[in-house]
């Protein structure tokens, strides 16, 4: 049995999902890795979309939701509210409700894009507007299919109603660039150090945080639960394991894992070199526990060596506030509270 609050677990291999031949002019496709269709779980959506040279986005605005896109190959030219900017191979991207944005791939490779938003509702518009993908070859090109079943499209195309949109209506949006973001050496036995890349004091959302985690070949984060959070984990070079509920899992590039409340987690990096991982944090928090525990990183410097790390008196102290649980504590807690109180 386990607490009527811990949250469920997954773990997805490179490429595992539902996967849809987007139409003309984008072309390409998209994966939904994980979606409120696929998973139990209904605050967002993540996937991949790779699109082709010359493929495009035109102009678009998410009704109620944010979104983040992080470059996994490819470049290409991202215009938000009338801004260029370039893309390139581990940019960040976050995007708040009703921004005006497109993008084209005007390079010689695929342009490929993690993407995870939340609230969902983009997962099911990429399907309804697409073809399900079976084999490699695309099919010949072919226009959007009407969208199903929505009254109100989660997502805005139609230029008079983008047009229409006000400043006031608009949230906020952010582009991080590959080697951006304040950053964190990590102690023993993790190693490497930690990137913040889109996170409260710079993007005006209370909904997540996004970073990087770097991790020494050989290096692991420690068994721990998560009183409140979920993550989302991207690997993107390396390989090793994650341990969840567990069970051990094996992680290589473009694997995913998705570890919610209450769970015990823990990664290591099995590889000779670098581990690199996207994640993605809800609610945000971890940004403000980090920093006691480590020690701040300017580009380019050398890392310091493990006598440089200590853990503060307060360590506990910090641990609770960060509602962050040893895997004693995560045990005891869904070994006891298995009903849900007034029920």
């Amino acid at each position: 049995m386990s607490a009527w609050d811990k949250g469920p677990a997954g773990v997805f291999a490179p490429g595992e999902g539902q996967s849809y031949w987007q139409p003309s002019p984008t072309g390409g496709h998209v994966t939904l890795t994980m979606t409120p269709e696929t998973f139990k779980h209904d605050a967002s959506a993540c996937g991949t979309q790779t699109i082709p040279p010359g493929g495009r986005i035109e102009p678009m605005a998410h009704r109620a939701a944010e979104k983040v896109w992080y470059v996994l190959d490819g470049a290409g030219e991202l215009t938000v509210e009338g801004k260029k900017h370039r893309l390139v191979s581990k940019v960040t991207v976050a995007i708040g409700r009703k921004v005006v944005h497109s993008l084209v791939n005007d390079g010689d490779s695929d342009l490929v894009l993690f993407f995870w938003i939340t609230p969902p509702g983009y997962d099911d518009y990429l399907a309804c507007i697409g073809q399900p993908k079976s084999g490699e070859a695309a099919p010949v090109e072919f226009a959007a299919n009407p969208v199903q079943g929505f009254v109100r499209s989660p997502v805005v195309t139609d230029f008079a109603e983008l047009a229409a949109i006000t400043a006031e209506d608009k949230g906020d949006w952010v582009v991080v660039g590959p080697g951006d973001g304040q950053s964190f050496w990590q102690g023993p036995p993790a190693g490497r150090y930690i990137q913040y890349k889109v996170h409260t004091e710079m993007f005006a959302s209370n909904r997540f945080f996004a970073g990087i985690q770097v991790l020494a070949p050989g290096g692991h984060i420690p068994p721990h639960a998560h009183t409140r959070n979920e993550e989302w984990l991207l690997v993107r070079n390396g390989f090793g394991q994650i341990f969840v509920d567990g069970v051990w899992h094996d992680l290589k590039a473009g694997s995913l894992a998705f570890v919610s409340r209450w769970v015990t987690h823990s990664i290591r990096n099995d590889s000779a070199e670098d581990m690199e991982i996207f994640a993605v944090f809800t609610p945000p928090g971890l940004e403000k526990f980090l920093p006691p525990f480590s020690i701040e990183r300017q580009p380019g410097e050398a890392e310091p060596g493990d006598s440089a790390f200590a853990l503060p008196d307060n360590a506990m102290e910090l641990l609770a506030g960060a509602v962050l649980n040893l895997p004693f504590q995560a045990d005891q807690h869904n070994a006891e509270a298995l009903v849900r109180p007034g029920f």
